[in-house]
């Protein structure tokens, strides 16, 4: 902690003497600082996750046996996709509630302030002059919690800082990593991942979308959730941003690529939606599933998904794609 202290002290510095009416440093003193700002700063954010408390280890779950339902739809390339989701969702995609909005810090990305309580959480980022760097400090009454040093990219890293169940929840992603800074704690070190991306409640419980080696998959109340996905899509800028993770409203929606397929997949807590506990659409057919039986058991009951005319039934010996 006393290292910690250390080097922030020394930002806190920097970030004065570049501010507007200080006397400039030259260009050989800022690199100077720069180099010494990235090593004491270098245990901090170029470290991978390793050994935890918890690993990929732990056993994966369905959303039934956590208490979620799960609604999963094979989008057709043939048909045009919003009006896939619709037919698939039975509702538009979910907007944040009032509430919800105010789980999310004051000010713009790299000057956020959150009030939990009595405690005061910020973000700040500052850039190091003459160099494509910056650094982003995520503090917890004007002690660092957790210091990132980052070069310019297409969108700002410093993503969100919300108030979930009066914890806060940094999000922060640049080119080279991404995480989600809870409760104090890195939760790619947490949970041995490589990223972890878009946090949100569901029941009170936090879920987010986790990332290790080639699978992207859903974690929930601590619990990785099956099934995988080769790819989630999560995405800060531009066009792609119309297909990334969101929530609101109670529910969590993502785009996913399994097996070369694309799905839409809806998640919520299972008191809250109707009929089946796990329900996905796939090839033209409906699949469901009652809390407690496997997905492989799973029956179709041939409702065509954006075809006028029924699809024909396979042979009743014939497995479930």
């Amino acid at each position: 902690m006393r290292h910690l202290a250390l080097r922030w002290t020394l930002i806190r510095k920097f970030a004065r003497c570049s501010q507007p009416g200080h006397i400039a440093v030259s260009l050989g003193a800022v690199l100077i600082v720069t180099t010494l700002i990235a090593a004491a700063c270098s245990g901090l954010v170029s470290e991978r996750p390793g050994t935890t408390s918890k690993s990929l280890g732990w056993a994966e779950k369905l959303p039934g046996e956590v208490g979620l339902s799960w609604h999963e739809c094979e989008l057709q390339s043939d048909i045009e996709e919003w009006k896939q989701i619709e037919i698939c969702l039975g509702h538009p995609l979910p907007t944040q509630s009032e509430a919800e909005r105010a789980w999310a810090a004051k000010g713009a990305a790299g000057s956020r302030e959150l009030r939990i309580g009595q405690h005061a959480y910020n973000t700040r980022a500052i850039e190091i002059p003459y160099t494509p760097w910056s650094i982003y400090a995520f503090s917890r009454d004007s002690r660092p919690i957790k210091v990132f040093v980052s070069e310019q990219s297409g969108h700002d890293p410093d993503i969100s800082l919300l108030s979930l169940e009066n914890r806060a929840a940094w999000e922060y992603a640049d080119d080279r990593r991404a995480t989600i800074i809870y409760d104090g704690k890195d939760l790619r070190r947490v949970y041995a991942l490589d990223a972890a991306y878009r946090p949100y409640l569901i029941a009170g419980k936090l879920i987010f979308v986790g990332r290790k080696d080639n699978s992207s998959f859903i974690v929930y109340d601590g619990r990785r959730i099956a099934p995988q996905f080769d790819r989630i899509m999560v995405a800060y800028c531009c066009e792609e941003m119309l297909y990334s993770a969101r929530s609101g409203e109670g529910r969590y929606v993502f785009w996913g690529t399994r097996d070369g397929r694309r799905y839409i997949v809806e998640v919520a807590a299972a008191e809250s939606t109707e009929g089946p506990i796990y329900e996905a659409k796939e090839r033209g057919y409906l699949y469901s599933a009652q809390t407690g039986r496997q997905i492989e058991a799973m029956m179709p009951d041939w409702t065509s998904i954006g075809q006028e005319t029924r699809p024909a039934q396979p042979p009743p010996t014939a497995a479930v794609p």
